[in-house]
């Protein structure tokens, strides 16, 4: 995403004018397989260093599913056997930061 910046001092003057790429941090590859078939999901945990958690919502943002993360996790297996077929966000935080993916759920 590119964003334009535009910088006013108090007396009206132009003081800065450019652009700013924004890059959204995703968790790319670190939730696996998918889709997902069949119930467990593997998750490598971001920051293992921090108590965080793991939320699984729908894409209306109805969240389905809240898995707590203990400091020190490193990896960890969510089951979504219980979960309908759909596109999903998964999403990592720690209360400061936040890590999205979107998955797909294939109910057997």
């Amino acid at each position: 995403m590119w964003y334009e910046l535009l910088a006013i001092d108090t007396g009206g003057k132009r003081v800065y004018d450019g652009f700013l790429e924004l890059a959204l941090p995703a968790l790319t590859t670190t939730a696996y397989p998918n889709p997902v078939s069949g119930g467990l999901l593997q998750v490598a945990v971001p920051d293992p260093t921090v108590t965080s958690q793991f939320e699984l919502a729908d894409m209306t943002g109805r969240v389905s599913l809240v898995v707590p993360v203990s400091q020190g996790t490193n990896h960890l297996q969510i089951d979504v056997g219980g979960i309908n077929t759909g596109t999903y966000q998964l999403s990592w935080t720690d209360g400061k930061h936040r890590k999205t993916q979107t998955l797909l759920i294939l109910r057997r």
